[in-house]
Order: structure tokens, then C-alpha cells, then sequence
């Protein structure tokens, strides 16, 4: 009964470390996204007209 439970653990730990890499994962590729867009956005402002 112990042994099963243990076992039980261990695999919901490996499952929530895989969905902690896999979200870490995730916000990376996500914060590279964002700061392109930043870069393209930060660069039409400069060819807007200033008033």
C-alpha cells in the first residue's frame, strides 16, 4: 500500500516537472515573440509624423 502511494507521487511529480519545463517553454518562446512585436511596433512609431 505505501510502495503504491510512493509510486503515485513520484509520477505526479514527473508529470507536474514536465508541466512546469513545458510552460517554462512556453514564456520564453512567448517573451520572444512579444519583444519582436515590441521592436516592429517601437520602429513604426518612429515613422509616424510628430505634431
Amino acid at each position: 500500500m505505501k510502495h503504491q502511494y510512493l509510486e503515485n507521487t513520484r509520477a505526479e511529480v514527473e508529470r507536474t516537472a514536465r508541466w512546469i519545463q513545458d510552460v517554462g517553454t512556453h514564456l520564453r518562446h512567448r517573451d520572444t515573440e512579444l519583444s519582436e512585436e515590441r521592436a516592429r511596433l517601437l520602429a513604426r512609431r518612429e515613422d509616424l509624423p510628430r505634431g
